[in-house]
Order: structure tokens, then sequence, then C-alpha cells
């Protein structure tokens, strides 16, 4: 594995993952803004990922370094990894955060009763 480090990645929003030494996740990640220097704690089994975010950490975690880094993310240790958001995924996931915008993965419409 490549070691690269975080500050190659061109990202000003980050979301870092950890994993365990079986190679789940943990189940919280750490949302990062580098520009306000912030970062957000959240459980990923109450909020859901966007697609093109889990795509990112999909691709990340399979390629372990064979990657335009860039662009993803960057593995920052054996366990450790960042995926690089854009504005509005960035935005996205601090809005489902707030509770404004909880995500439709997984999620059914109710069925009105109809009497």
């Amino acid at each position: 594995m490549v070691w690269q480090p975080v500050e190659m990645i061109t990202s000003q929003w980050l979301l870092s993952v950890s994993l365990k030494l079986n190679g789940e996740e943990y189940s919280h990640y750490t949302l990062i803004d580098r520009r306000r220097q912030k970062s957000t704690k959240f459980s990923k089994y109450k909020h859901c990922l966007q697609k093109p975010v889990a795509e990112k950490l999909a691709m990340l975690k399979m390629l372990r370094g064979n990657y335009d880094h860039h662009f993803i993310g960057s593995w920052i240790g054996d366990r450790q990894l960042v995926v690089a958001l854009d504005k509005d995924e960035y935005n996205e996931l601090m809005e489902r955060l707030s509770g404004t915008n909880t995500g439709t993965q997984g999620k059914k419409p109710r069925k009105k009763d109809t009497e």
C-alpha cells in the first residue's frame, strides 16, 4: 500500500472512515470542513450516505491506492481513509445530520389510511 498525505487531496470537504482490524467500518463517520476547521461525527446507522459518496467509499476500499487521489480520496494509514466530497455532497450530508433532509435510501413511503 502506498501512503499518501491528506494535504494532497484538493477537496475542502472530507468524510473520514476508520476500519476495524477485521476490515469492517466503525459505526461512526466524521465529516470534515477544512476551510472552517470543523468536524462533525455521526452514526452511519442513523444517517445514510448519498449514492455517489457511498460509491467513492467503496472504490477507495477496493483499490487501496490505485486511483486518482485528488478526486476520490486517500488512505492515510492501514485502517483510516478519507473520501473527498464536493460542496453539494457536503451540504447534503449536513442537511441530513441537521434533520432537514433524512434521505430516502432504504425507506418506503408510509401508506395512508383511506377509510
